[in-house]
């Protein structure tokens, strides 16, 4: 359980929590970890009914959702193995091939590790966007504060599921596809983050426009570490592409692209 100590952290201007401070509080609640939590957050919730009261509603709406909440994504995926029948011979011979391949390989040649580089690179973006009463995501302030609570405690499974509901019934807004987009990168969607990037890309107003390629350049990287070869090769060169992009154009991810570049 998190529990950094910063009140700024968890406190709006006026005293009262802020999304964070809800959030992580009905995340302690519904997880039995309330003792956990930073002393100031206790002694507020104590004290405050207006908060107490909002985590409350946080936390029943967040338990009915999850009890009913249907989700697909533990389909069970079943894959076909391909048999080998060539004789003994023929299959020595082979392992005997790729053994001393392997050997030259990691004598003369070592890849870049592209999974642990993505892991190196990757975070998904602050939530500083989206707001409780859903005025910049363009949605009802109940599924809003779902949504903040969600992403701001990493349950990027739910957040994913109802930004994906958000996106197919046509509000594809540049809030809704890119916190979309770095959902779908949390998980691992290589593919769908893609194209919810290219599509952010090609917004006429797109308050992301600086963010978007690095995060771009990040979905063709982690999509690249479980390709093979060939296809490897094709998503470095995009990924190459973007941050070159990034360095030419000074942003402010300029830094971390040119040390990205330099392990590729």
């Amino acid at each position: 359980m998190e529990t950094k100590s910063s009140k700024e952290n968890y406190f709006n201007e006026d005293g009262h929590l802020n999304e964070m401070g809800v959030s992580f509080y009905t995340d302690a609640l519904n997880k039995g970890e309330v003792d956990e939590l930073p002393p100031q957050i206790l002694k507020h919730v104590e004290d405050c009914f207006p908060c107490k009261k909002e985590i409350i509603e946080l936390s029943d709406t967040v338990s009915e959702i999850e009890k009913n909440q249907n989700d697909g994504s533990n389909r069970i995926k079943t894959f076909n193995l391909k048999e080998y029948n060539k004789g003994l011979r023929l299959v020595a011979g082979f392992a005997v091939f790729i053994a001393v391949a392997a050997i030259l390989y990691f004598l003369f040649f070592e890849a870049p590790d592209y999974d642990q580089l993505y892991a190196d690179n990757f975070n998904p973006y602050a939530d500083v966007i989206t707001s409780r009463n859903g005025e910049n995501i363009n949605v009802d302030s109940t599924l809003a504060k779902v949504l903040t609570h969600y992403y701001n405690t990493q349950n990027y499974d739910s957040a994913s599921l109802f930004f994906e509901i958000l996106y197919e019934k046509g509000n594809r807004s540049d809030v809704i596809i890119f916190y979309y987009a770095n959902t779908c990168l949390s998980l691992k969607k290589y593919d769908k983050a893609i194209a919810l990037f290219d599509e952010l890309l090609n917004l006429e107003s797109n308050l992301f426009e600086e963010q978007s390629p690095w995060y771009l350049s990040l979905s063709y990287l982690g999509k690249a570490a479980k390709a093979d070869k060939k296809e490897r090769e094709r998503l470095i060169g995009e990924s190459e592409v973007l941050l070159l992009e990034i360095i030419q154009s000074n942003s402010s991810y300029k830094s971390k692209a040119q040390k990205l570049l330099e392990k590729y």
